[in-house]
């Protein structure tokens, strides 16, 4: 008889036996399909919080030592030769006044109301800008981010000295690329800085009830910041750029550890120099609940797999004495043990296929329930104060995800686990006794 066909009618024959295995599998896979839900979703969301954090590290003084770093150029140099890192970045943001032009006082919403406190910060009037110097802005988070773009002129670094201003900012002062304007600060330097490039941001400003700067909030307003190389830091704040922690930006995050090996051989004051995975950092800070909903995945799936394989086992015992028997009738009328065995599985197969299709069905209903229940009671609430928002503050939104192609390779995987551990015990019986011993025991 075709086994295919014999395994069939194996499997309709018992009925109680296969409806008490199909019930085990059924619960099996169900726990294996939420978990692997769960475990979509974290990943999914892992995903998009390394697409915004990006891949990159920071290179500054050791924490377990008060010396600030020394960071030269020689140094950059060795660093960029390392295999994976893409780019180098230093930055300094400081509260400028202008001199020769105004700020932006385009809001959204209603104009923030004058205040006491007004004049009790240092640098930080209605009139007051923000100088945010970089070796390279173009790796100004904004700018990676998509958040602004360059729409005219070229972005500042080390070769190409000055600034970038906002489109409104330009607008409000008629300036243009080549022309410059001047600012001073807290150290009574006055400095001229050219415009070489007009950028457009895609944040808005909005002063919130919260504001205690009063008036003089429009100093942080995204259309008020100025981008510049670190020149303009060294001559009005008397900066030293050694000092300045660099930010080193690796191509996936999974080359972390590689580079920063690889600039741990450099011959560096590391008794006074630290490496830090910001990387790590942030996605420990801004997605916290990532990791949790992770951990929650791996324990949903080692719990049912191990519970699961334990029960299965159980339950098999009890079965095997009807394998033995109907193995014994195989063997004596001529089958080989491969067969027998073989049989076992297909019929066993057929058992899970059943379980399967229910399985998925009713994961359909209860993984997403389940999952969403997961994602809200996982999820932190911070209590964050903002004066202004620019419409950029929310923090990541983990949403729930299907299963993808790497998730149903799993699922597939604990299906043929399981089927192999539903054999076990037949094929140790099988391997152990002898035909004539089987059906004597009946």
């Amino acid at each position: 008889m075709n086994i295919f066909f014999a395994s069939l009618l194996e499997s309709v024959r018992k009925p109680v036996q296969n409806v008490i295995l199909c019930i085990i599998f059924i619960s099996i896979f169900v726990g294996e399909l939420i978990g692997l839900t769960v475990y979509a979703t974290s990943q999914n969301a892992r995903q998009s919080a390394l697409e915004i954090i990006g891949a990159k590290m920071m290179m500054s003084s050791n924490e377990s030592t008060d010396i600030e770093c020394n960071i030269n150029e020689k140094m950059i140099s060795q660093i960029l030769t390392v295999k994976h890192i893409v780019s180098v970045n230093q930055n300094r943001a400081e509260y400028a006044i202008p001199i020769s032009f105004r700020n932006s006082k385009e809001i959204d919403g209603q104009p923030p109301a004058s205040s006491p406190q007004d004049k009790d910060w240092v640098d930080i009037t209605p009139e007051s800008v923000i100088i945010d110097a970089f070796r390279e802005v173009k790796s100004a988070d904004v700018f990676r981010e998509n958040q602004a773009k360059l729409i005219e002129g070229i972005f500042p670094d080390t070769k190409n000295c000055g600034a970038i201003i906002e489109k409104r900012l330009a607008e409000v002062n008629g300036f243009h690329i080549g022309d410059e304007f001047t600012v001073t600060s807290s150290e009574n330097i006055e400095v001229q800085i050219p415009i070489i490039g007009i950028y457009e941001t895609k944040a808005n400003f909005r002063v919130t009830e919260e504001n205690a700067l009063g008036e003089s909030i429009y100093a942080m307003s995204p259309y008020n910041r100025i981008y510049t190389d670190l020149t303009a830091v060294i001559q009005l704040y008397k900066t030293d750029i050694t000092k300045l922690p660099l930010e080193i930006f690796v191509d996936a995050p999974k080359n972390l550890d590689i580079a920063a090996n690889s600039i741990k051989e450099f011959d560096f004051d590391w008794e006074n120099l630290g490496l830090y995975n910001m990387t790590a950092s942030y996605m420990k800070d801004e997605a916290g609940q990532v990791g949790v909903l992770d951990n929650f995945a791996k324990l949903i799936i080692f719990y049912v797999s191990s519970i699961g394989g334990i029960l299965l086992l159980l339950i098999l015992s009890v079965f095997t004495k009807y394998f033995e028997y109907e193995s014994g009738i195989l063997l004596a009328l001529g089958a080989t043990k491969k067969r027998a065995i073989a049989q076992y599985y297909i019929t066993t197969a057929y058992i899970m296929g059943i379980a399967l299709i229910i399985s998925v069905a009713i994961s359909r209903v209860y993984a997403g329930q389940l999952t969403a229940k997961m994602i809200e009671n996982t999820s932190v609430e911070m209590d964050v104060i903002a004066s202004y928002l620019t419409g950029f503050e929310t923090s990541l939104e983990v949403m729930q995800a299907s299963l993808t192609p790497t998730t149903w390779f799993m699922f597939l995987v604990a299906i043929v686990f399981f089927l192999f551990v539903s054999g076990l015990l037949p094929l140790y019986t099988l391997l152990h006794l002898k035909p004539k011993d089987i059906i004597a025991k009946k």
